[in-house]
């Protein structure tokens, strides 16, 4: 094997702190030592560490032919005619070496150059570790490059990606600390762009969107040949990776036991290109603004890494790639049933939902791939069976169903469900629209019957959809002319429905765990301007459940059939104030279970559309302050933007600043 005598790691990307002099001039001086030293072999390993760039390459350096100083360019600083005395390099002690040394062979080969070395790559991947905190690529084989190594075969690029490609220019004294790269060892044409292999990785990763041929284009085949991280993988994909697995999966697995979103997902996602996409997406969005949110003016900073590449285009590229993807397969049946491809598309309309805070405008372009993709998994086999096999007339049968379904209630396919469902109520509420998915697969959740705790969340839940549907399927149908006798008639098929979802109070009371009840509570001091009460659950699946259950209250407070029969008058505008009242009260609890639990991103959401949806029955100064301050928590702790929101509740409260 051989062994390098001096090895010069030289960054390839800014640093914070200065580099140590000597260093700087051992940069300067090595084509001068190299040439004094040509009996031992010597290598300047270049580490690339930009976030686009995260692959390692080495260069071999032979003996460097001498340049003319007109010829050189102004640029490049010149090397001294000797070594400086002042400067002292570390000597290493002098081998003996036989004749059937690798490294006495390498020596004549290198002592007989006479030209500057190609680029050159290894000529298999096959020995190279995917991604460690060790070196990406072999420095120091025993082989010479002409026995293992290949010219690089640099392939064609469009002109688009070419204007991306950074010119690496050579280093000067005053701006060391640039993003260069420079071979010393062969000075020739030091202003050229350089391109090297890591830079066509990233043009690889570039041209992600792109879906591959039909036979590539099956789960068979991921599974079977795409491993992540590879060759390919740079460090700003690490680093949003590592972001997903640390602050978004938590946030999504909200309510789930076994934390399918934080553990199985980021291991699915390496076998799986659409579903790791999606993971970048969602990270990249998220990032980038808690980033300029925090530091307007710097790098993306993260785990450690400056991430200077972290940006629009490359966000929207992650975004383009996985719903490339999704389209391409959410019409085959075998791929529509996939729960990857489910979990791909849950993670992309996290993506859509938070590009649609950040930049104002609508993103909803996948509802089309979400809704086939959740029709096509909404009827599990055991549902199916288990109304052919059970008489739910008979006491205790539905509760022998559900123990029998209790697996696929913690299952991977089911959260993704938990998930679907609880952003299409999001976007049912804000944009009053009825949900739009098949609620009769969760039929299964049905009753009173003791449960775990995540049970409970997801019945209430489940609760919270049908009240979402109730309230803005007659708004969805939009204005008719129907004769009097109908519009009665449905009044009170309305009426009836109400009074159904109502009970789902009263029997909630009754049946309600312990593990529901509150722990702590203390009421808000109005002389000190708290408005909101503290209420401590044990845990966040309990704060989850009972914020669904304040939310269907509120709704069916405000869509109560029963006051559209009161005309107008004295006694619709008592009913009014009556109402409002009711509102701000549920809401206010709301609020303060939300507060209470405010480490926890999803409970603050669920007040951020509590606010968004009521903010106007709230007229008392000191509660609209309390709401705005409660918001800007949100984006503050978690970075969810609300700007929008914040100035909608002030033009509809009037505020004059």
């Amino acid at each position: 094997m051989t062994e390098p005598i001096a090895c010069y790691i030289i960054p390839a990307c800014s640093y914070s702190s200065p580099q140590p002099p000597q260093l700087l001039a051992a940069c300067s001086l090595y084509p001068e030592y190299l040439a004094n030293h040509k009996h031992y072999l010597a290598k300047i390993q270049i580490v690339d560490q930009t976030a686009e760039l995260e692959n390692f390459y080495s260069v071999d350096d032979p003996e460097p032919e001498p340049i003319p100083t007109a010829e050189r360019p102004k640029s490049a600083p010149r090397p001294p005619s000797s070594v400086d005395s002042s400067i002292s390099f570390p000597q290493p002690p002098r081998l003996e070496t036989t004749s059937h040394s690798p490294r006495q062979q390498s020596i004549g080969r290198f002592e007989t150059a006479t030209k500057s070395p190609t680029y050159v790559s290894p000529a298999s991947f096959d020995n190279i570790l995917s991604f460690s905190g060790a070196k990406r690529r072999r420095t120091n084989d025993s082989t010479t490059p002409s026995e293992h190594y290949r010219p690089i075969q640099l392939p064609p690029i469009s002109q688009e990606l070419q204007n991306h490609l950074p010119v690496r220019n050579s280093p000067s004294n005053s701006s060391y600390h640039s993003s260069t790269y420079y071979n010393y060892a062969s000075p020739t044409e030091a202003n050229e762009t350089r391109r090297i292999e890591a830079e066509y990785a990233r043009l690889a990763d570039s041209e992600a969107a792109k879906i591959p041929d039909e036979p590539l284009l099956s789960f068979a085949s991921w599974k079977k040949n795409f491993r992540w991280p590879n060759q390919y993988t740079t460090q700003q994909c690490v680093c949003l990776f590592k972001y997903y697995i640390d602050v978004l999966g938590p946030w999504l697995d909200v309510g789930d036991p076994t934390r399918q979103f934080t553990s199985a997902v980021p291991q699915r996602a390496r076998k799986c290109p659409p579903l790791l996409n999606a993971i970048f997406s969602a990270a990249a969005l998220h990032l980038r603004y808690v980033s300029r949110l925090r530091s307007p003016s710097r790098t993306i900073h993260y785990a450690g890494w400056d991430l200077p590449d972290l940006n629009q285009v490359s966000t929207i590229k992650y975004y383009q790639a996985t719903t490339a993807y999704l389209r391409a397969l959410c019409d085959n049946d075998a791929h529509a049933r996939d729960e990857d491809m489910l979990a791909s598309t849950v993670i992309i309309r996290f993506y859509e939902e938070l590009d649609e805070l950040v930049t104002g405008t609508s993103q909803e372009r996948v509802v089309r791939e979400f809704q086939l993709f959740v029709t096509a998994q909404a009827k599990p086999d055991l549902f199916q069976v288990s109304y052919d096999h059970y008489d739910f007339k008979v006491p205790g049968a539905f509760k022998n169903v559900r123990n029998l379904a209790e697996p696929y209630l913690k299952s991977y396919q089911h959260s993704s469900f938990r998930i679907a469902l609880r952003q299409e109520c999001q976007r049912a509420l804000l944009k009053r629209e009825e949900v739009n998915l098949p609620l009769q697969a969760w039929k299964l959740l049905d009753g009173f019957d003791d449960a775990d705790d995540s049970t409970w969340t997801d019945r209430h839940l489940y609760h919270y959809a049908n009240v979402l549907q109730f309230c803005f399927s007659r708004a969805q149908s939009g204005p008719q002319r129907i004769p009097r006798w109908q519009e009665l008639r449905d009044l009170e098929i309305r009426c009836s429905r109400w009074q159904e979802l109502k009970d789902f109070e009263t029997r909630w009371e009754e049946a309600r765990p312990l593990s529901f009840s509150h722990y702590h509570r203390k009421e808000p001091d109005r002389s000190k301007g708290e408005v909101f009460p503290q209420i401590w659950y044990v845990h966040e699946v309990n704060a989850m459940g009972m914020l669904y259950f304040h939310f269907a209250r509120v709704l069916l407070t405000v869509y109560n059939p029963n006051l559209d029969g009161i005309g107008p008058g004295i006694g619709a505008a008592a009913a009014q104030r009556k109402v409002s009242e009711e509102v701000r009260d549920i809401v206010i609890q709301l609020c303060g279970v939300a507060k209470s639990t405010d480490q926890t991103q999803p409970c603050l959401v669920q007040a951020y559309n509590a606010i968004a949806m009521f903010g106007e029955h709230f007229t008392d100064r000191t509660e609209q302050e309390a709401l705005l301050r409660l918001l800007e928590e949100l984006d503050a702790k978690h970075g969810w933007p609300v700007d929008k929101e914040i100035a909608n509740l002030k033009r509809e409260w009037r505020w004059s600043r």
